[in-house]
């Protein structure tokens, strides 16, 4: 399961352009991602994102 803040069309976008084996949640309210504290910031090129990798 992945979880972004992006919404649920970008997400399709994105799965159709990677041809993922695994769920995108779209939480653009960022109820889940608080929930479970699970964002940091990350170095992308020039500027910062957010991201964060969670096994279970």
């Amino acid at each position: 399961l992945g979880v972004s803040k992006d919404s649920v069309a970008s997400h399709k976008r994105f799965e159709e352009k990677y041809g993922l084996a695994f769920t995108l949640l779209a939480d653009p309210e960022r109820k889940v991602i608080e929930a479970y504290n699970i964002t940091i910031q990350k170095r992308m090129g020039r500027s910062y994102g957010e991201g964060k990798t969670k096994n279970t």
